[in-house]
C-alpha cells in the first residue's frame, strides 16, 4: 500500500546518492496536484477565439453582467423589436430610476453627427461609455471584473487589444452599433427616381410636409438627427436633437419625453406649434401616410436582426 505521506528526508538526502524512484514520482504528482488546486478556475470561454470586434460587441450588448445589478443590459432599453428604441415614454435605468429623456433608436448610427439631446457628445464610443456609467451604473473597474471572470472575454480582449479593459467593451459595442443599418425604404427609392414607389396620397403628404416647413429640421436621408431644436415636450422647454423620421411604426411613443402616444398626435402637435396654419384632418392623414412610407427592415453584420433574449 502506498504511503500517505512522503519521506522528505530521504528525498533531500538520498542514501548512497540514489533517489528512490517511487518517491520522486510521488513528489512530482503532488506538485502537479498542488498547482492545479492553486490555479484560479475561470468560466468556460463564452466566445470563439476568432470572433470579430462587432460580434464581441453584440454579445456585450445583450449581456446583463455588464450592469451593477446584473439584471439589465443595453438591450433592456434599446429593444430590437422596437427599432432599438423602447416602447415606454422613458426607460428604467439599472438602479430603478427613470431616464431623463425617451430612449432613441439606434439604427444608422454611422449617419449621425451627435449623440444625446442633453449634453451631446460626438463620438459613438463616448456615448457608449456614458450609457454604461449612467444607465448601467457600472464603471471601468466593474467592467474589468466581468472580463476577468470570463476566460473567453479575457482571451478576446488580450488577443485584440493586448489587455482586458473597459475600453475594449466601449469600442466593441460602438463597432457593433455601426453595423445596425436599415434597407432602402419606399421613400428612399422615390428619392432615387422610382416615382411609383409612393402612392398619390403619400406624394401629397410629402408636398405638405415640405410646404409646412417640416423639411427644414427633418432633412436628409434620415429625415432628422442632424440638428437641435426647441422641444415641444409637455412640461419642459429644452433643446433636443431632431427626431429621425424612419421606422416610426416601431418607435412610439414620440417626442423626447414620450408624451405623444400616436403618430397622428405628434403630427398635430408639431403643426400647431410650428405651422402658420393648423393642419386639417385630411392633410394630417396624408402626412402620416407619407412618414410611414419611410419604413424599412433592419440588419446588422449577421443579417436581418433577430430578437434573441438577453443573457
Amino acid at each position: 500500500m502506498m504511503q500517505s505521506r512522503v519521506d522528505w528526508t530521504l528525498i533531500a538526502f538520498p542514501l548512497n546518492g540514489v533517489v528512490p524512484k517511487v518517491r520522486v514520482v510521488s513528489v512530482w504528482l503532488l506538485s502537479i496536484l498542488a498547482f492545479v488546486l492553486m490555479t484560479p478556475v475561470h468560466a468556460e470561454p463564452s466566445i470563439a477565439p476568432g470572433l470579430t470586434l462587432e460580434a464581441f460587441g453584440k454579445q456585450v450588448f445583450s449581456d446583463r453582467r455588464f450592469s451593477a445589478s446584473g439584471q439589465t443590459s443595453c438591450r433592456s432599453c434599446h429593444k430590437p423589436e422596437f427599432g432599438f428604441s423602447d416602447h415606454r415614454a422613458v426607460s428604467i435605468k439599472d438602479d430603478g430610476t427613470a431616464t431623463a429623456l425617451s430612449t432613441p433608436a439606434l439604427f444608422n448610427m454611422k449617419q449621425k453627427i451627435g449623440f444625446f439631446s442633453l449634453h451631446p457628445v460626438f463620438s459613438l464610443k463616448a456615448a457608449v461609455e456614458r450609457c454604461f456609467k449612467r444607465n448601467q451604473n457600472i464603471d471601468e473597474t466593474d467592467i474589468y471584473g466581468v472580463l476577468e471572470r470570463d476566460a473567453g472575454l479575457s482571451r478576446f480582449a488580450i488577443h485584440n487589444f493586448g489587455r482586458a479593459s473597459a475600453d475594449v467593451v466601449y469600442q466593441s459595442v460602438a463597432a457593433y452599433l455601426k453595423t445596425i443599418q436599415t434597407s432602402n425604404s419606399r421613400y428612399d427609392r422615390y428619392r432615387q427616381g422610382e416615382l411609383s414607389a409612393l402612392t398619390y396620397s403619400e406624394q401629397s403628404g410629402m408636398v405638405l410636409f415640405e410646404q409646412k416647413g417640416c423639411i427644414y429640421c427633418h432633412s436628409g436621408r434620415e429625415m432628422g438627427g442632424m440638428a437641435y431644436s426647441n422641444s415641444i415636450d409637455t412640461h419642459v422647454n429644452r433643446d433636443v436633437q431632431v427626431l429621425r423620421l424612419r421606422n416610426l411604426s416601431l418607435t412610439a411613443p414620440y417626442f423626447s419625453d414620450g408624451s405623444a402616444q400616436t403618430l397622428s398626435e405628434a403630427i398635430y402637435r408639431m403643426s400647431k406649434r410650428y405651422s402658420a396654419t393648423p393642419v386639417s384632418q385630411s392633410d394630417l392623414e396624408k402626412i402620416r401616410l407619407f412618414l410611414l412610407s419611410n419604413e424599412s427592415s433592419i440588419s446588422d453584420f449577421e443579417g436581418p436582426v433577430r430578437y434573441e433574449n438577453e443573457r
